[in-house]
């Protein structure tokens, strides 16, 4: 039986302090969910999907330090230059 929603499966490769955050963050989530709390797997997963592009847009330029203007209507928030 075909999934109900199509997936792409993609593998990433991710420096090990990296890994470890997430590695740490599940162990945390272990804590206070229990049973409920996803794996590093399901973690990662969570984070790379459930996204708007709007949204991922915007926290991958304020994480690389680029400007973002207010918002202006019919207008791009995103500045060309960095801070």
């Amino acid at each position: 039986m075909k999934p109900l929603v199509p997936f792409v499966q993609v593998v990433l490769s991710v420096p090990s302090s990296d890994f470890a955050v997430y590695s740490k963050a599940a162990s945390r989530l272990a804590r206070e969910m229990k049973s409920e709390a996803p794996d590093i797997r399901g973690l990662m997963t969570h984070t790379l999907s459930c996204r708007d592009e709007r949204g991922l847009v915007e926290d991958y330029l304020e994480s690389i330090g680029w400007v973002i203007r207010p918002m202006k209507p019919g207008r791009s928030r995103w500045s060309p230059g960095r801070k």
